[in-house]
């Protein structure tokens, strides 16, 4: 029987992850309550603080130690084995066909060591990894890999890849403009609504006094200048973040894996079996509807959620022209086509009606409401532009069956075609509802699996006559 010995993760992991620990939970918790001493007038600092503060990451450092004490891996045959738990104790065992990728990621601390975090995915994972390296040199980790059986390169973020297939990078124009248009700001304005809602206790009382002062006397205009700044500063915030999160960037296929490399600060990288796609999707934001600009969404099956966010983008930035060359190389088993079928024209005052009365309602809202007056009945020259934009989304929905694909596109804001291949279809459902049948319209749905939950496609309102043919070509190429 071949084995190897069982080994511990770097002893460096025992600060690294007691500082992230401190920084991350204990910290803010203790300038919370020192801003708080502050507005109120009681702001002190004494011994007493400082060694409790010492105290409390000496505990974080003393936990740590505990949990690189007792943790163990090896290979055998290879099967990973697993010894974990200070109080109680776990032994795992993970068979190389249940292993769907083996990923790495390296901050600016563990670059300095040479280091880096190894994750190593299962299908079905329960939401996190099976087994997470927080420090572990390079040239360890790929030779955990190998001894893992995992058939292709190994993908240190430490250094430059090399490949034997096509490859798609990120040139440093590309990623500027990714960053910029990336459309994330909105979450984070969102973030920063709650963080400033939440702030209240520990502002002084003189600046909220100045702030309503402020307000009342120029009423909402000068609440619309602040949201608008509040939106800038979030765009710029979430662009420079962007920036740096898609630094080189880089994605290329070999055998049937899906290899990609990002960032500038922390190093990341992460495998993806081809054949798990189930569909892709091909998404334009808003900020990038107008150059056609596409990120690349993949749905994936059977694989657990640490990868987070990155584990969603297949890749960032996608031209039009360049989008054949994409899905022919890094995934050939799709198929694209440009051109797709419209609507019936008697769907189009469904589509305006759906995208109008949103509108209708916040005008009657805003209009009520004394604060806004007289500026909320403004809110009606609103209307115009939703009834052009539900006219809009009328046209820019369709659908095509080619061969053994179904493509869907929508738009809500942002653009959608989805790419799906009649073998991923897991359920296929039309659904008519009583305005509907009126108009000879019905509504399409397709579902494939995708982890953590399935993924449903629809597409509403399209003729009677094509949802039977959706049915006929779905029925047919199962049977």
């Amino acid at each position: 029987m071949k084995m190897s010995e069982f080994q511990r993760q770097h002893p460096l992991m025992i600060p690294y992850k007691a500082g992230k620990q401190f920084f991350g939970i204990i910290l803010p918790i203790i300038l919370i309550s020192l801003l708080t001493g502050l507005r109120e007038g009681e702001f002190s600092i004494g011994w007493t603080h400082l060694l409790g503060v010492l105290g409390v990451f000496c505990l974080f450092l003393f936990y740590n130690f505990l949990e690189w004490f007792f943790f163990y891996y090896q290979v055998v045959d290879g099967i990973l084995h697993i010894r974990s738990g200070i109080l109680i104790k776990n032994e795992r065992y993970i068979r190389p066909e249940r292993i769907q990728a083996i990923n790495t990621r390296a901050g600016i601390f563990l670059r300095i060591f040479n280091l880096l975090t190894l994750t190593v995915e299962t299908a079905g994972g329960s939401g996190e990894a099976e087994l997470n390296i927080t420090a572990l040199r390079a040239e360890e980790a790929e030779r955990l890999e190998k001894k893992l059986a995992i058939n292709s390169e190994n993908m240190s973020p430490t250094e430059p890849q090399t490949c034997t297939g096509n490859a798609f990078s990120l040139s440093p124009r590309d990623i500027i403009i990714s960053g910029l248009t990336s459309g994330n700001f909105l979450i984070l304005f969102s973030i920063l609504g709650v963080i400033l809602s939440q702030a209240y206790p520990i502002i002084p009382d003189w600046f909220w006094d100045f702030v309503f002062l402020f307000v009342s006397e120029r009423g909402p205009v000068i609440v619309g200048f602040l949201i608008l700044i509040l939106l800038l500063l979030s765009w710029i915030i979430s662009s420079i973040k962007e920036i740096v999160q898609l630094g080189k960037f880089s994605v290329y296929r070999s055998g049937d894996e899906i290899k990609i490399a990002w960032g500038l600060i922390e190093k990341k990288s992460m495998s993806l079996e081809a054949h798990r796609v189930q569909a892709i999707s091909l998404e334009e934001g808003i900020l990038r509807l107008p150059w056609r600009l596409r990120e690349v969404k993949p749905e994936i099956v059977g694989r657990a959620t640490e990868g987070g966010e990155e584990a969603s983008v297949l890749y960032p930035l996608l031209r039009p022209e360049d989008t054949p060359e994409f899905i022919q190389s890094i995934l050939p088993e799709f198929s694209w086509r440009e051109k797709l079928k419209p609507l019936p024209q008697r769907a189009r005052i469904r589509y305006i009606f759906r995208t109008t009365i949103l509108f209708l309602l916040l005008s009657l809202i805003f209009s009520l409401i004394p604060f806004f007056q007289p500026y909320g009945l403004l809110t009606l020259i609103l209307i115009p532009p939703a009834l052009y934009y539900g006219n809009i989304r009328f046209k820019e929905t369709g659908w095509a069956i080619e061969d053994n694909y179904i493509f869907i596109q929508n738009r809500l804001l942002a653009r959608q075609i989805s790419i799906i291949p009649y073998s991923n279809i897991q359920d296929l459902r039309l659904t008519i509802n009583p305005l509907q049948r009126r108009k000879r319209l019905a509504t399409l749905q397709v579902g494939v699996a995708s982890s953590p939950n399935a993924r449903i496609f629809k597409l509403k309102d399209i003729d009677q006559e094509t949802a039977r043919q959706f049915w006929y070509w779905f029925s047919r190429s199962r049977s």
